[in-house]
């Protein structure tokens, strides 16, 4: 016959010392643990606590670099421009195979590079008198006209250089394009192409 466990009758009683427990100290002190613990590992392992770059950083330290960036998002050349869908059609996009995938998704962020980065921020730019003409220039001309000036620009760009606080280049048949790089260009020295570019409308704005 199976004998049955009966705790009053198997167990016998415990006659040893008793200690009194703290739950809430054992508590904090675990989390005081755990938080250093937390704390040495995360300065030993996490990730640099780097500043976020500025447009008005890169400008000062690198103008050229910077202008000619400016200058490939007036003339349609930037990564941007040619990105295709969301932002435009100047690219097929991404495919597999036979499935243009990119393309599928369309143009529902349009973005204008020219416009949106380099003549709207320098409408915002203020008490320029030659920066207005320069812009009313370029805005009344036709893309014909656009393109001419800008690939005149191009072909001395590469001798650009920044002395005495502004951005200069070989004489060319540029029209008002080099007056709209070195703007832009001290715009960004000054923060206030960072500004106008965080404030602009838009579903997407700068974000560094």
């Amino acid at each position: 016959m199976t004998k049955t466990f009966n705790p009053d009758r198997d167990v016998k009683p415990y006659h040893g010392r008793y200690f009194a427990y703290d739950i809430l100290k054992e508590g904090a002190i675990a989390l005081v643990v755990v938080a250093a613990l937390t704390m040495t590992l995360a300065i030993a392992f996490g990730s640099p606590d780097d500043k976020f770059a500025t447009l008005k950083g890169w400008a000062n330290a690198a103008p050229v670099d910077f202008a000619t960036t400016a200058f490939t998002e007036l003339d349609g050349s930037s990564g941007v421009a040619t990105y295709g869908a969301p932002y435009n059609t100047a690219s097929p996009g991404q495919t597999i195979g036979p499935l243009a995938l990119q393309r599928w998704v369309g143009v529902h962020i349009p973005v204008n590079a020219a416009q949106d980065f380099v003549i709207d921020p320098l409408r915002a730019y203020p008490n320029q008198p030659g920066l207005a003409a320069a812009l009313q220039q370029w805005t009344t001309a036709s893309s014909t006209q656009q393109t001419a000036w800008a690939t005149a620009y191009g072909t001395v760009a590469s001798s650009m250089t920044f002395q005495n606080g502004h951005v200069t280049v070989g004489a060319a048949a540029d029209g008002p394009v080099p007056v709209l790089i070195d703007d832009l260009t001290q715009m960004a020295r000054t923060g206030a192409l960072d500004q106008a570019l965080v404030t602009r409308n838009g579903f997407y704005t700068t974000d560094y």
